[in-house]
This record gives structure tokens, sequence and C-alpha cells, in this order.
């Protein structure tokens, strides 16, 4: 079934077909616990306690007293749990793919965030989500988070949260949320690369102008624009099912002409095809960039959706301009040998809040697939109501 693999953080959501949850999911639920130990408490018979200027004490004042502080808190994160909003996201992946978090909020929401912690609470990966509008009559956020390829194959802590609008004006107005997710290993191909004395150049002399234009992409890739919604469905590849001469993640080796060598992670894919050969848009997006650049050449990068980008290296010419609006499939420009490269070929590679991801993590499956969504809603969720 499609809804196995996900987490469901809380229950409270309203969809048009109420069925009884399948018991496939992790739920995680504070207040059934505490309704669990009030039970306990009222089912626990009356013994006396010693002590008190008598000597004893009537063990109904110890039961009462308990009795009433489980039933003040249990009433307290009820009436908190009424506000908590659903979230659901697959807590399974590889290193290189991307964490997909939907939200839906009861209260209008005026930002969220998401945090993936390493085992001692430090910040591996952050990330902003953005408005989809209404699924199933409910308000709906997306978190989109890319796991860099380099992480270590093991449990990391996930922490979400909301902020309502009303948060300026009253204090703790909003949500949080600490759950995880499981990273898990994937090997990745190493190789060596053997450049000319050129080449050996461009890549290891210091030069200011790349140092400008590394900090200048490095920008644009981590702006995160709320309202740059342009493309939901799955990525086509730019040139179809082509020869590939890079693989995501390849561990690699440029082995200097002086000798020397320097290590590197490739980010994206690369397609050996013939220089002017069209490139073709992954997905409908705004134009980010389009220039020359010293490492990559003619470089172009498109904005798809808040923090997701893609971007194509090394074209010989440049049919866009910065700016300009482009559908999925549109030519962007025709595969080169400009910049750092041994042959013509294009570098594909798809970026999410700054973190270079697997490209095919878009081309299996949509984006954002409502459908989906709707479907793991009706098959897998207890409705508590709103």
């Amino acid at each position: 079934m499609i809804a196995q693999k996900f987490v469901i953080l809380t229950r409270n959501i309203k969809v048009s077909d109420r069925r009884k949850s399948c018991g496939r999911l992790n739920i995680l639920s504070s207040t059934s616990a505490l309704r669990t130990s009030v039970a306990d408490v009222i089912r626990r018979p009356q013994v006396p306690v010693q002590g008190g200027p008598h000597g004893c004490c009537d063990g109904r004042i110890i039961y009462f007293i308990f009795l009433l502080i489980f039933q003040l808190a249990a009433a307290s994160i009820n009436s908190e749990q009424l506000s908590q909003p659903l979230a659901i996201y697959e807590r399974e992946l590889y290193r290189g793919d991307v964490l997909k978090v939907f939200i839906f909020p009861q209260k209008p929401l005026q930002e969220l965030t998401a945090r993936v912690l390493d085992g001692s609470g430090e910040p591996v990966v952050k990330g902003k989500g953005f408005a989809l509008g209404e699924i199933e009559g409910n308000n709906t956020w997306c978190l989109l988070l890319g796991l860099p390829n380099y992480l270590e194959a093991q449990e990391y802590g996930l922490e979400i949260s909301g902020r309502s609008r009303q948060a300026a004006a009253l204090s703790g107005e909003g949500f949080s949320y600490h759950g995880s997710i499981v990273v898990k290993h994937k090997a990745f191909i190493s190789e060596k690369i053997f450049l000319d004395e050129e080449l050996t150049d461009l890549r290891s002399v210091f030069d200011p102008r790349k140092q400008e234009e590394s900090e200048y992409l490095w920008n644009i890739l981590t702006t995160f624009n709320s309202d740059a919604i342009f493309h939901e469905e799955s990525f086509k590849l730019p040139l179809g099912e082509t020869r590939r001469s890079g693989n995501y993640g390849d561990r690699r080796t440029f082995q200097y002409s002086d000798g020397g060598s320097a290590l590197s992670c490739h980010q994206g894919i690369d397609f050996a095809v013939p220089e002017g050969t069209p490139v073709a848009a992954c997905g409908s997006g705004s134009v980010a960039l389009a220039c020359y650049r010293i490492i990559t050449g003619n470089t172009i990068v498109l904005e798809h959706l808040p923090g997701l980008y893609s971007i194509y290296y090394h074209l010989s010419s440049l049919s866009v301009n910065q700016g300009d609006y482009v559908e999925n499939g549109d030519i962007l420009g025709k595969v080169g040998n400009s910049g750092l490269a041994t042959g013509p070929h294009l570098h594909w590679e798809v970026r999410v809040s700054g973190v270079a991801v697997n490209p095919e993590c878009f081309t299996c499956e949509s984006i954002i697939d409502k459908s989906n969504i709707i479907s793991i809603i009706r098959e897998t969720i207890e409705i508590e109501g709103r």
C-alpha cells in the first residue's frame, strides 16, 4: 500500500471519506499515554499512607490530589493537541534523497521551518516550508529538505516548527514536533580524472573572480521565494535517456598535470552527447541565472519551487535570459565544452535549499503528488475530528 512507509505525527485532519486507521503507520500522540496514566490512577486502590500527626493519612486524599493533577495535565495537553496540525513524512531515506514533509495546519501559518539533527543535536540540514493551498478542504504546507550525500547511515532527529500569523501579538502561538528519520547507506563510485595543464590551472590557481562567481551562485541557490510555485509534477531528463559519463555522488580525484591532486564530490549527472545537442528544461520555472562562469562555462539555473533549483553547465550557447519564464521541455541552450570540461557534455544538477540532491529523486514521481497525499490520508488516518 502507498502509505506503508510514511509517518503520521498527529491525527487531526478533515477529509470527506472517514476511514479507520490500518495501523501501518507510526502515530505519535502524547494524549493517549496520559489518558492511560489517568486511568491507572483511577483504578488504583485507596491505600493508607503512613505519616502525619496521627501516624497515618487517608490514602483517598493523596489519590484525589494525584487524580486532579493528572486530569489538569490531560486537559492541558488535549487543548494543545487540538491545535496541533497533522504532519506526514517518509521516515527511511537514502543519503542524497529529498525529505518531503506535508503539514495541515488548522490556523493560518506565517512560517514553517524544519531541521535535521545529528546525534549531538547539531543541525545538518535546515529548510523552510511553503503553502500549497487546500487539499481535501485542508490548508496544506510542504517542506523539502535535501539530505547531503556525505551523511552517515544512522538515525537523525527531525524538528518541525510552525508559527501562526498571530505569533507576533500572542507569544506561544504555533507548534513544534520532534520526530526522527533514518538515513540509509548508499554507495557511490570512485574515479580519477586527469587534467591537462590548462585545466589544472583553471581549477587550482586562485582567481578572485571565481570566488565572486561562487558566492553569487550560492546566494541564488539558497534564496527562498515562498510564492515561486512553478512546477509540481515530475522532472523530465533534459536530454532524455542517453549515455552518462558521470553520476550523482561520484567521489572524484582530480589528477593535476604537475603531479598534485584534489578530491571532489560530483553533485550532478553528466550526459555525454555531441556538441550542439539541444538541452531542454526539466520542468517549468523562472530563469534565475543565465551567464558565463569561469569553472562551469555557459550556465543556466532554473527556479521551480521555493528553494528548488535545477542547474545546467558547460553549454555552448544560451537560448534564454535571466528573468525569463520557461515551460517544461523548452530549449535552454545547446551542449558544449565550456568551462572546466574534458569533452562535450551536459552537467545537470538539482539543489534543494542549497543542498545538491540526486536529480532522479524527482524523475520517478511527482515532486508534490496531491493525489498521493489524499490517498495516504484516506487509507491510514483514524479521524479524531476537529
